[in-house]
């Protein structure tokens, strides 16, 4: 898995790719799992040591080696991220800042805007790229925090986007997790989407296409040049930690819709 890693993170090198992104692992048998032992100190500085051992061998000079941040395995909170930062002390580690992972509790649920707010100040030059996705609650025992599509929870987005659109304008902001079934429509221009400047664009969420396609669960990311990458999350690999954990197969889409 480590292996894999450091071949990740070399061909986002070789590329021009602005980072190569994972997750710290699981200590169980679930690649991103609970585990009593997730955030040991011992763990801590297995990570440290993973971390500094993958970039050590690539040596990138442009692409960054990223940790999303978690629920249950490091990276948890702010502070924590910042703890690792500081212990693996390489100028190309850095931040995907996930922040619907981090709202593991009802206090920050409630208190999202400002735990957004110290996110962004603490992690800030540090977040090389994001997810958005959005969280909501139910009213049963003992706590249930679901992920929902952006804008049908309670996230902060006017926040979230506008101590994002402060940073670097390179940052890609990707819908994590919302699935279309369907197939690349060669017939039609790419769908609208939405764009605050710079290279950050999100798709429409729910695009449409009257074509008949076949059924094949895609993920559509938008692409330099105007088309979409297409993510396939069907396949599985082992990533790190002590588990499986899914590869996203990226293809080039240029200027078709999804559906």
């Amino acid at each position: 898995a480590i292996e894999k890693c450091k071949q990740s993170l070399e061909l986002a090198e070789r590329i021009g790719a602005r980072c190569c992104v994972n997750i710290a692992g699981s200590r169980g048998d679930q690649w991103d799992g609970p585990h009593p032992a997730n955030l040991s100190e011992e763990t801590f500085d297995l990570v440290v040591e993973t971390v500094r051992d993958i970039i050590d061998a690539v040596q990138p000079r442009h692409a960054f080696y990223c940790l999303e941040t978690m629920p249950w395995i490091y990276l948890d909170s702010p502070d924590n991220c910042l703890r690792i930062l500081q212990a693996v002390d390489r100028p190309q580690f850095g931040m995907h800042l996930d922040p619907v992972n981090m709202i593991s509790s009802p206090q920050r649920l409630f208190d999202n805007t400002n735990f957004l707010r110290e996110c962004f100040a603490k992690l800030g030059p540090h977040i090389k790229s994001c997810h958005a996705k959005d969280i909501a609650i139910s009213p049963r025992l003992t706590v249930h925090l679901d992920e929902v599509r952006p804008g049908l929870g309670v996230l902060d987005y006017p926040t979230f986007l506008r101590k994002l659109s402060a940073l670097d304008p390179d940052i890609s902001l990707m819908v994590e997790h919302l699935s279309y079934t369907g197939r690349i429509c060669p017939r039609r221009r790419a769908h609208p989407r939405l764009s605050s400047g710079g290279g950050r664009q999100a798709m429409n969420a729910e695009p449409t296409c009257k074509h008949a396609h076949g059924q094949v669960p895609l993920i559509a990311e938008p692409s330099q040049d105007g088309g979409y990458g297409v993510v396939n999350r069907e396949r599985e690999r082992p990533l790190s930690g002590g588990g499986a954990g899914h590869e996203n197969v990226i293809q080039p889409v240029h200027g078709h819709c999804v559906d």
